[in-house]
């Protein structure tokens, strides 16, 4: 897992994200019955694979034309021998949550850029039968890891307070410019 809290090429995008999107739409979504609120990895004891999250409370938010054109431009600078594929859009309410899940239907690499006004939000993952939280940071924060069908990686989110992710799939196809060499 890595975690990036400066993201230079991303700055001016991520600003108008927040300004279209996150001041805009905040409080959209009311939460009236917490559920599980990603915080229970016992309950998963019988399960070997849970692709997609069954119970969540979040809404998909929209993206301007332009506003993902620049974000994308922008990682591909990042990762210049790979396709960058929108993956997800959403705005968690507080107390919103994404449910355990490990993405197993769709492999590769995942980028999430997340925006959240404290440090009460968190990603959760398994790594090595244990529980890891990762913290988000307050504004923008991106996490990258793995998706393998082989070693799953359990994940869930849940926000403290209103919470935007963004995340994205990198697939490594493309030539790169340097070496000619797909890697």
């Amino acid at each position: 897992m890595k975690i990036k809290t400066r993201i230079k090429d991303l700055d001016k995008v991520l600003e108008t994200i927040h300004k279209e999107v996150y001041l805009k739409h905040k409080t959209t979504l009311i939460v009236k019955d917490e559920g599980e609120a990603a915080t229970s990895f016992d309950s998963l004891a019988n399960e070997s694979d849970i692709p997609n999250a069954k119970n969540s409370i979040y809404d998909r938010i929209e993206l301007s034309t332009s506003t993902k054109y620049k974000l994308t431009m922008a990682l591909a600078k990042m990762y210049p021998a790979c396709s960058i594929v929108q993956s997800g859009r959403w705005l968690y309410p507080k107390r919103g949550y994404m449910g355990w899940h490990t993405n197993s239907n769709s492999v590769g690499k995942r980028i999430y850029l997340t925006y959240c006004p404290s440090d009460k939000s968190f990603f959760r993952y398994i790594k090595d039968g244990k529980k890891i939280t990762s913290q988000d940071l307050v504004g923008w924060t991106m996490r990258e890891f793995d998706i393998d069908v082989d070693n799953p990686l359990w994940h869930c989110v849940y926000a403290a307070e209103p919470r935007l992710s963004i995340g994205f799939r990198v697939i490594h196809n493309l030539k790169d410019p340097v070496t000619g060499k797909i890697e």
